[in-house]
């Protein structure tokens, strides 16, 4: 089945060896989107009945010799941006390194997001398991984040009720976040969030 996206569509993808440990089969097929618009395209076409998984920048991950049946969505460079809101806030893209999220900040004089620098992986990870070190973690900063659902619909997700007179077309859930977890639905593919430190 061919997919009218914009973004990269690769067959027998060999991301076992794109992995940190450099071990692993392929995915059948692999699609790194443009960008969320060409993500929601592609979720759009895709087939429910075959298999979706989704991938980071794959550390820490063992990807099995066997590799991966069905579609597999790398969220990489194209959601990589962080950006600067306020002196205290920053909204960063799922593919960004947790590292270079703390170093961003440092850098725009926000505090309370050091702790990410030492934490591998991308903030899409550390979002989907409220990743933390030296006693904080991703609840202590997340304002929201921005998610799309398999069939491509919009979700703004939230760690407190949304009194927001915000009249996004994206549907809003609230979430709550424990040690090492986040009750999110494992349906919704995170694309980016809103962190707030301190000035």
């Amino acid at each position: 089945m061919s997919f009218n996206v914009r973004g990269e569509l690769v067959e027998n993808a060999p991301i076992g060896a794109q992995s940190w440990f450099r071990c692993g089969g392929t995915a059948d097929l692999l699609f790194k989107p443009a960008d969320q618009d060409d993500l929601a395209a592609y979720l759009k076409q895709h087939d429910p009945q075959k298999p979706l998984t989704i991938i980071g920048g794959l550390a820490n991950t063992i990807i099995r010799d066997g590799g991966v049946r069905g579609t597999v969505i790398q969220l990489g460079k194209a959601f990589a941006e962080v950006e600067l809101i306020d002196n205290q806030t920053i909204k960063a893209g799922t593919g960004a390194l947790n590292g270079t999220l703390a170093s961003a900040a440092t850098k725009a004089g926000i505090g309370g997001l050091e702790f990410l620098s030492g934490i591998p992986g991308t903030l899409g990870g550390a979002l989907r398991m409220n990743a933390g070190a030296y006693g904080s973690d991703i609840s202590d900063i997340l304002v929201e984040i921005n998610a799309l659902d398999f069939a491509g619909n919009p979700f703004i997700l939230t760690p407190h009720p949304n009194k927001s007179d915000d009249q996004s077309i994206a549907e809003k859930m609230q979430i709550n976040l424990s040690y090492r977890n986040n009750d999110a639905p494992h349906y919704l593919i995170f694309t980016s969030a809103t962190l707030k430190g301190t000035s």
